[in-house]
């Protein structure tokens, strides 16, 4: 098997768990659970934002895993991601290492698959 195409693999593993998980925990969040509400609380965020940030979860994750999406998801979720380690850092409550990481990663997908999102075929590639 040749490096391109295990690549291609790893990206598409990395896509289908980022979007589970993104799913998964957007799914707690437009719930309403217990632990979801008492940490957006914590925050000093209401239930509104809480759902919003869920939904952008859920929009984020699966986008994030079709190719000719995956770029935009990956944004979404970048966004959410970037703001989600703000408010670790700024009221000291948890680690924002995880929204760090869980942002580096739908980047890395976003960006691998960016010919595809931006409907450029192979355009991007040098020579």
């Amino acid at each position: 098997m040749n490096a391109a195409r295990v690549r291609g693999i790893v990206i598409w593993l990395l896509a289908i768990a980022l979007g589970v998980l993104f799913v998964l925990g957007a799914a707690a969040k437009l719930q309403g659970s217990a632990q979801m509400t008492a940490a957006f609380r914590d925050w000093g965020y209401g239930p509104g934002f809480m759902r919003l940030i869920g939904v952008l979860e859920a929009l984020g994750g699966i986008l994030l895993i079709p190719p000719r999406t995956s770029t935009w998801g990956a944004a979404v979720l970048v966004a959410v991601m970037i703001g989600a380690a703000y408010t670790h850092l700024s009221t000291g409550i948890g680690s924002p290492w995880g929204a760090l990481v869980f942002g580096l990663v739908a980047a890395i997908v976003g960006w691998s698959r960016r010919e595809r999102a931006l409907g450029l075929g192979g355009m991007l590639k040098s020579h």
